[in-house]
């Protein structure tokens, strides 16, 4: 007879090892013998006995009735392939196997009938068993639980992932019932069965479970339950697979409650956008989230000027039957949750009403709102606080940091909105004053209209005759040699001349937009000049002040608006004289002198008055102002305007320097780039005391 040897994993030939009672190993190695097979016999109480898997294989023979315990193996194959004896008379339909067996790893054996086929009986245990080893190999590692069970729950199978969940060993969790390894035995008892006729009727299951993980944190589940088979086709329990999907749905809770909040802060922005009325935008903002977040109340409170209490201006209720508490004013040192906000700029939170003094007065408050928890936040930007938003929520709750922060962000919203609100309505009363300023500057644009009509009308005409008569009057003094009167008559011509100038000043102010172009014509520079020489003298003589002038006598003739460059120098040297003290000096140089733009005819005039401060000298063409400390001199404010715009009108500029408590420089530039040289000299202009 031709004799087999099994090979074991590393190509040796190894014996069957049988391990059990000793009646059935003899009977199970004698069959196996006879058909050739080489067979070690261990009997179960034999020390050497094997109590893990080890090299080789190993078949447990028990009897049915027997002790049938096997030992679970600690590398990775989790009990022995067994083989169960049935004794005449049994019936193998009414057998069932110990709890710890797995289903694909026993087989059953008629005693002595179905010795012919005993040994492709334990072939096929062996193959059965040896691929489950190798399936088990595959699954103990994988992050996924796996177990399998019988109908009534009990474990036969499980991984390495399913013995963290459980927090025990294999030895521990195999051959005992699901239900009992939990807290919530009878919500697993009633999932079991539902599992069980799932799989019965269709072979697959699918569901979703919670577990509680040995660091106690709660877990969730997928899980997919399949049919069992024993090695004779019926139905024998299950196999569940279930995948940890507690990150995944904590993702995606995340990401939901993301996207409600992002909506909420949409919501309020888009409110605020579309106004800035803070009547409208707060209550917009306040129904969104206590719509949107289930809320019983929503809150929002303004801080008083001076931070010394709180108004409630605006509150959201979700039922009518809560009191409006609308216009209610909480003073800070009566309300320790107000004043820990005001000044922390941290959240209040209240998780559970009872965790609050019994007779305190929050906890009275909260319940008259018929809420049963809290949380209020700060309202404030760039350091200013402006009130507190307060949610009342109906049941207890905990509020978690990102929620808490979730609060921050839609009170920065609203700060955002009632800083908005308040530069609105600021802006809006600048706006009106500034309405009521242009009005009155129109009517004075009209008053001024008025003067310069009867200025026009009523002064300059009878002025002009004034001045001819006095001209005449002091000429004929002078003729008949009445000095005393001829001076009388010089000092009446000066005020009379002064007066003609400041009419053609606010002529000239403000009809310049009326104004035509400069009419120009060929002018000597030195005779144009004579004539604001020769009115400013007397005024200089009658001040003491000295006058020296410096105008070279072969300047050329240049283009000039004659009338508007002499009104330029007048008021010139009119402002040197009237700012320079008592002996002061003022001096006169024109010139023409050769820049990077061109040719230049320049009038010079010094004086030595206190001079203009720096921060105003690009001011000094502004109508009507007056230099600080010149209250006391006699003017208009509206020379130097006159002058800026001469200067321009001829495509020239002026130029102010001046020393402090020194003196002033003004120099007007205008443009002398077309010249004619005449054959006749300039007027000599010499120094006046």
């Amino acid at each position: 007879m031709h004799r087999t040897r099994p090979l074991d994993q590393t190509g040796e030939f190894r014996p069957l090892r049988l391990v059990g009672p000793h009646e059935a190993v003899s009977f199970v190695a004698r069959v196996l013998e006879e058909a050739g097979r080489a067979v070690e016999r261990l009997e179960q109480a034999d020390p050497e006995a094997p109590r893990s898997f080890g090299r080789g294989p190993v078949v447990w023979i028990a009897r049915v009735g027997d002790d049938a315990s096997i030992p679970v193996s600690d590398t990775g194959l989790w009990t022995f392939p067994c083989l169960f004896l049935l004794r005449p008379g049994e019936d193998p339909h009414e057998f069932i196997p110990p709890p710890h067996t797995p289903v694909e790893s026993y087989d059953l054996a008629r005693e002595p009938e179905d010795a012919p086929v005993l040994p492709s009986r334990i072939e096929r245990l062996l193959v059965l068993h040896r691929r489950k080893a190798q399936t088990e190999r595959v699954l103990h590692n994988l992050s996924d639980v796996v177990y399998t069970r019988k109908f009534d729950g009990t474990l036969t199978s499980i991984n390495a992932a399913g013995e963290r969940l459980f927090a025990r060993s294999r030895s521990e969790l195999l051959g005992r019932r699901i239900p009992l390894l939990t807290e919530a035995s009878d919500l697993a008892a009633e999932l079991i069965k539902q599992t069980n006729e799932e799989v019965m009727a269709s072979g697959r299951s699918v569901y979703r479970v919670t577990a509680t993980d040995r660091e106690g944190r709660p877990r969730l589940f997928d899980a997919e339950a399949l049919l069992l088979r024993d090695a004779h086709g019926a139905p024998a329990g299950g196999q569940a697979i279930l995948s940890d999907i507690t990150e995944e749905h904590q993702n995606k809770e995340r990401l939901k409650r993301e996207a409600q909040r992002n909506e909420i802060l949409t919501a309020i922005a888009s409110a605020a956008r579309d106004s800035l009325d803070a009547d409208q935008v707060l209550p917009a903002a306040a129904e969104v989230l206590g719509t949107r977040l289930g809320a019983h109340t929503v809150d929002i409170w303004f801080a008083d000027e001076g931070g010394a209490s709180c108004t409630l201006v605006f509150q959201w209720r979700e039922s009518e039957a809560t009191p409006s508490l609308v216009g209610f004013k909480r003073p800070l040192p009566e309300s320790e949750a107000f004043n820990g906000i005001m000044r922390s700029l941290e959240p209040y939170v209240v998780n559970d009403v009872r965790d609050l003094p019994v007779d305190g007065v929050a906890a009275a408050a909260l319940r008259r709102l018929g809420g049963e928890s809290v949380v209020g936040v700060p309202i404030y930007r760039e350091g200013e606080v402006l009130g507190v938003l307060g949610m009342v929520f109906e049941k207890p709750r905990v509020y978690r940091p990102d929620e808490l922060a979730f609060f921050g962000r839609v009170a920065d919203q609203l700060a955002i909105a009632i800083r908005s609100s308040r530069l609105y309505a600021n802006l809006q009363k600048q706006l009106q004053a500034l309405a009521v300023a242009q009005r009155k500057r129109e009517e004075a644009d009209r008053d001024r209209s008025r003067l310069t009509a009867m200025l026009v009308h009523d002064l300059k005409s009878p002025l002009a005759a004034v001045t001819a008569a006095l001209e005449l009057t002091r000429d004929r003094a002078v003729q008949t040699g009445d000095t005393r009167l001829a001076r009388m008559l010089d000092g009446s011509l000066v005020s009379a001349r002064g007066l003609q100038g400041l009419i053609e000043d606010v002529l000239f102010v403000y009809r310049s937009e009326d104004a035509p172009e400069p009419q120009k014509s060929w002018v000597r520079p030195s005779d144009a000049l004579a004539h604001p020489i020769d009115e400013i003298r007397w005024i200089a003589r009658a001040r003491r002040v000295t006058l020296e002038v410096d105008v070279p006598a072969d300047l050329p003739v240049i283009p000039l608006d004659a009338p508007r460059f002499k009104r330029a120098v007048a008021n010139l040297l009119a402002n040197a004289v009237k700012f320079s003290p008592p002996n002061g000096t003022v001096v006169l140089t024109a010139g023409l002198r050769d820049l990077p733009d061109g040719a230049f005819l320049f009038v010079k005039i010094t004086d030595s008055g206190p001079g203009v401060p720096p921060q105003l000298r690009s001011q000094i063409a502004t109508p009507y102002l007056r230099l600080p400390g010149s209250e006391a001199v006699p003017g208009t404010g509206l020379g130097l305007t006159v002058v800026q715009r001469v200067a321009r009108s001829h495509g020239g500029r002026v130029e102010v320097g001046s020393n402090i408590g020194t003196g002033s420089v003004f120099t007007l530039w205008l443009p002398a780039n077309e010249v004619r040289r005449h054959p006749t000299p300039a007027r000599p202009q010499p120094a006046l005391p």
